[in-house]
């Protein structure tokens, strides 16, 4: 995962530990045992149906604060999951990623639309196969060819995550920058050298970029067992 889809995800946690002290819809408060009514602790008063959208998006748009505005976006992103309204509010948390100049407000859209997307994910990009070819025994060559097709026009990249166990020597590039067209499947090919009988597990990895909101991370992981007999591979 590259610098910035971490700290995109930094921003998620902490964008969600605030969603703990937000109603997922801000409705007028119910009066305590005693005590008159008092308005909810929250900045809007949005109710669970399509309205909500101009609503939130006002406050976004308007004379407000750039906290208020992170509530707003928050706001917008759980009543959408629970409106089914995803597709809308991707897009316009989109644009207004793309068009604030507030670091703050630009990290809560991005965190936003992660949000959504772990209920509502998004189209898959393309797809990773993963071969072994050779004679599993110590000193021996082995072939791990990732297969990669696409559904989309995207860029890629395809590597070998953390790098190759101890004990084992590689031969070829740790990974693989591409271009791929929709439709269209690449082949790159790993070469490795296990030194002696042991169990060594690799990570192959895949991510793919349609934009910089949408992308696709794929992993197959799998285990060589190296001895004398030539052993196997196991998939994960």
């Amino acid at each position: 995962m590259r610098a910035g889809d971490s700290m995109r995800w930094i921003l998620l946690v902490l964008v969600i530990l605030l969603a703990s002290s937000i109603p997922l819809c801000s409705q007028p408060g119910q009066p305590e045992s005693g005590q008159e009514s008092q308005p909810a602790a929250t900045l809007y008063n949005v109710t669970l149906d399509s309205g909500y959208f101009d609503k939130l998006k006002g406050v976004i748009e308007g004379d407000t604060t750039p906290k208020e505005k992170e509530k707003a976006i928050l706001e917008m992103a759980q009543i959408a999951v629970m409106l089914n309204d995803s597709d809308r509010a991707i897009e316009y948390l989109k644009e207004v990623a793309s068009t604030s100049k507030d670091q703050n407000v630009v990290a809560a859209a991005y965190a936003a639309i992660d949000l959504i997307r772990d209920y509502y994910p998004p189209e898959v990009l393309g797809e990773l196969a993963v071969d072994v070819e050779g004679d599993l025994k110590p000193g021996s060559t082995v072939n791990i060819t990732a297969t990669v097709k696409a559904y989309s026009d995207c860029e890629g990249m395809v590597g070998i995550k953390r790098g190759v166990p101890e004990g084992m020597e590689l031969k070829s590039n740790i990974r693989y920058k591409f271009e791929i067209s929709a439709e269209e499947t690449k082949k790159f090919t790993f070469v490795v050298k296990p030194e002696q009988s042991d169990e060594y597990a690799l990570t192959i990895a895949l991510f793919l970029e349609k934009s910089r909101f949408d992308y696709q991370q794929v992993e197959q992981e799998i285990v060589l067992r190296v001895d004398e007999s030539g052993g196997e591979v196991v998939y994960y």
